[in-house]
């Protein structure tokens, strides 16, 4: 909750009490002092309270009673949630008769949907409309308000049924990119490709809605950006910035992820001048939009040294991204996540790259240890796999070479039980078994020499193996090692 809905919750709650607060606004008190929920803790605090009935009943109570308060709290703040009072009204009119009052409701409702242009709430709005042009209430509208409600319904229903084909193909591009299959396999870059056609080919009309156009948008840029089409997905992007610009009411919803994925796509895309100005836009609406949750604000604030440390790695300006990796690895500690990073493996990958690549080969092993004992379910076996392929790389520049035949034996069973054996981990693996054995620093230069020669003929052929080096930065690494 932000401090304005404390504040308001507070108000609400103390116009109910008489003398002594409430035992549900004591439990409120007890947990917005709490930094985080801690059911002993909290029974031990609440001891203390002279009389207190059962924890669970209170807890119930105090969730049903604050979601009551938020709802009139928020009642005009979204569009929908307009749109559904004025719905309900409806109701209520039409169940005690006041038939013309119900469908001047029914007319403002329409107005609110359609200034906004919000198809989620469309299908109740048709459902009564239907009901007041065929149900017995008819004979009380006129003529020519019958005539507009036929119209007015005939475009809803395409804009409706484009929203379900957008959905649709969105959801198949989102579903086959989240799989964790490997994108190398052509048949699955076939079938994105596909989608993305049909959303291009569907150009949105005039009639549709913003939020539809930021759904296909969103699809385009996921598609574009999983087949490493960077600068179709920037076009896409750069649509979606503008709405939300034009749009208050999207960009209080959607900012965070638009804005976020701009910068995230930009970067590996090395647009220098452009990322700079979206982190410049993230940084004012920070200061400047009193409206965005305090949990979009965070996740923006942990947000910008992550993308800054992206931005540094992919235009490989080292000695500012091991200064950003070691200011993104303090972040994480004050937030206290560095014991358990589960949720924020993906997002700290950028960390042992960048330290790895800046020379810093102990703070890449130390940190890259963390990852990978904290790989869960949701993380990926993409990671697993670029985390384990970093650690063979690191362990050969400390010259843990003995380490090396056990470390490459484990990364090519998991590598070939996943079916994750393509070219970029082959020249992998035959490059550091090559160079495990050799003693003569001639040997492995020439190995080094050999899987870049490999290697930049590969992702000159194919984008998508192109994409799965620049994880690790391999070919950036076989050069450098070519020169020594």
């Amino acid at each position: 909750m932000t401090m304005n809905e404390k504040r308001y919750f507070r108000l609400f709650a103390s116009k109910m009490q008489k003398e002594s607060a409430p035992h549900y606004l004591q439990l409120f008190e007890v947990l917005n002092k709490s930094d985080q929920f801690d059911a002993k803790d909290l029974n031990k605090r609440l001891e203390k309270q002279s009389y207190f009935p059962r924890i669970s009943y209170t807890q119930n109570y105090l969730h049903n009673h604050i979601m009551d308060v938020l709802r009139q709290f928020r009642k005009d703040k979204y569009s929908s949630n307009k749109v559904l009072r004025l719905i309900e009204e409806v109701e209520i009119l039409f169940d005690n008769g006041l038939i013309r009052k119900a469908h001047s409701t029914l007319k403002r409702a329409r107005k609110e949907l359609d200034k906004n242009m919000d198809e989620r709430l469309l299908p109740i709005i048709l459902d009564w409309e239907d009901t007041s042009i065929r149900g017995s209430w008819s004979k009380k509208i006129k003529e020519e308000d019958k005539q507009k409600l036929y119209e007015d319904q005939k475009e809803s229903v395409r804009s409706l049924e484009y929203r379900r084909k957008v959905d649709k193909w969105r959801s198949q591009i989102v579903n086959i990119s989240n799989t964790g299959l490997d994108l190398r396999d052509k048949e699955l870059r076939t079938k994105i490709q596909e989608y993305l056609n049909l959303l291009e080919k569907e150009e949105p009309a005039a009639f549709i809605s913003k939020n539809t156009q930021m759904a296909a948008f969103t699809g385009l840029v996921i598609g574009h950006f999983t087949l490493g089409q960077f600068k179709q997905a920037i076009i896409y992007l750069e649509k979606q910035r503008q709405i939300i610009k034009e749009d208050k009411a999207l960009a209080m919803n959607l900012f965070v992820e638009v804005m976020t994925n701009y910068a995230i796509i930009v970067s590996q895309a090395e647009e220098e001048e452009l990322f700079h100005e979206i982190l410049a836009e993230i940084d004012i609406y920070l200061q400047t939009e009193k409206g965005v949750s305090a949990g979009g604000k965070k996740y923006l604030e942990d947000s910008i040294p992550a993308l800054k440390l992206l931005y540094f790695i992919f235009t490989r300006k080292w000695q500012e991204a091991h200064q950003a990796a070691v200011q993104f690895e303090e972040i994480l500690t004050e937030r206290g996540v560095m014991s358990d990073l589960q949720d924020y493996v993906s997002i700290a990958m950028p960390i042992p790259l960048a330290y790895f690549h800046s020379g810093d080969y102990l703070g890449a092993l130390r940190m890259n240890n963390e990852l990978l004992n904290n790989l869960g379910v949701r993380s990926g076996i993409d990671l697993e796999a670029y985390l384990r392929m970093l650690e063979v790389m690191i362990h050969y520049e400390l010259g843990s070479i003995q380490l090396l035949p056990s470390k490459l034996r484990s990364l090519h069973r998991f590598l070939k039980t996943k079916g994750r054996l393509y070219g970029v981990e082959k020249i992998f693996l035959k490059l550091f078994k090559s160079v495990s054995s050799h003693s003569s620093s001639s040997n492995k230069k020439a190995a080094f020499v050999k899987a870049k020669d490999h290697l930049e003929k590969l992702v000159e052929e194919d984008c998508m193996e192109h994409r799965t080096q620049q994880q690790i930065l391999l070919l950036d690494y076989l050069k450098r090692r070519c020169l020594l």
